[in-house]
């Protein structure tokens, strides 16, 4: 009689009406024994055997008396199996169940790309605004006389402009800066509620993490990341993280960077000195337009696939959650 050795457990193979079926967990193969779907006369084998053997000349011939029907411990310890296995599916159902409410973010979800929109469109004023600025100060560099004419309205014009477009960008900044917060950290905690493996950053971190210093060149990002991956997978879609993420990322840092470099030739220029250095003032307004160039393509990019974590969450509160976080 084959031996057992401790700790193992075989698959076997048996066979019926000429049929080889399996391979089987012993577990299984043990109620079958008790069900009657396997006698003594089945040949059987699993790995390690030499070769197909009744099955009351193997190990498992223990479970068989000498009527070669289920002993009574055999039918005791299948029904232990039985009930360790349905305490272990209540456990790992409960273990899946949600730790709290999952809210919709549909709302939240529309109003953070509305602010998107609107921050865009008054990035882009700013853009021609600037654009208006350098054509006035090349006139003044070439010699024009901008006190008076056409080019003295047009720069007030440009003077007006820039000054309404800043004050409204500021305000459309913090607003749109608030919604990203409440949008993702309202994502972030579904996928915690949810049990989501991928969501490792607590929800406040995906707006707190903006201002800490240094780690908000990458912090931020993991967050996004995570709610992406998480929501994704959660609501049985692909989890790759697509290049727009990466590219939205790396189009935020450069908008910021020219953003400051605009900061520092704009006071280095002295304008408010009255006698700025136009060359200087010049190489700041190029910089600005730049830095709203790229924060336009980043708030593009924020926008499209903030769609796609909105509607993947929309489907968890749905309830195609996907059987994934066992």
């Amino acid at each position: 009689m084959a031996r057992r050795r401790a700790g193992v457990v075989h698959a076997w193979v048996f066979e019926r009406d000429g049929e080889k079926l399996g391979p089987v967990p012993e577990p299984g193969l043990k109620k079958m024994i008790v069900s009657g779907d396997v006698t003594g006369d089945t040949a059987v084998w699993r790995q390690g055997m030499p070769d197909w053997l009744p099955l009351r000349e193997t190990e498992l011939s223990r479970m068989l008396g000498n009527n070669g029907r289920p002993t009574d411990d055999a039918v005791s310890e299948v029904a232990a199996l039985e009930e360790a296995a349905r305490v272990r599916k209540e456990t790992e159902t409960k273990d899946r169940e949600p730790l709290g409410e999952l809210r919709s973010v549909r709302l939240q979800g529309r109003i953070f790309r509305g602010c998107l929109g609107v921050y865009s469109a008054i990035t882009f004023v700013n853009i021609i605004a600037c654009v208006m600025l350098i054509y006035v100060v090349r006139q003044i560099l070439d010699g024009a006389d901008a006190t008076t004419g056409s080019l003295a309205s047009f720069a007030d014009l440009a003077d007006q402009i820039a000054i309404y477009s800043s004050a409204i960008y500021t305000l459309s900044y913090l607003t749109t800066v608030v919604a990203y917060g409440i949008f993702y950290h309202r994502a972030m905690r579904n996928l915690h509620n949810l049990r989501s493996p991928d969501a490792e950053m607590a929800p406040a971190g995906m707006w707190a993490w903006y201002i800490v210093p240094i780690a908000s060149l990458w912090k931020p990002f993991e967050g996004v990341l995570q709610v992406w991956r998480g929501s994704m997978t959660a609501s049985g879609q692909d989890p790759r993280v697509p290049a727009m993420i990466g590219f939205w990322w790396t189009f935020w840092i450069a908008g910021l960077v020219c953003s400051g470099v605009e900061r520092g030739l704009t006071n280095a220029s002295g304008i408010n000195t009255g006698a700025p250095n136009l060359d200087t003032l010049m190489s700041a307004l190029w910089a600005s337009a730049i830095a709203s160039a790229f924060l336009i393509v980043a708030a593009t990019l924020l926008f499209l696939f903030s769609s796609r974590v909105a509607d993947a969450q929309e489907r968890l509160r749905d309830g195609s959650v996907a059987d994934v976080f066992s």
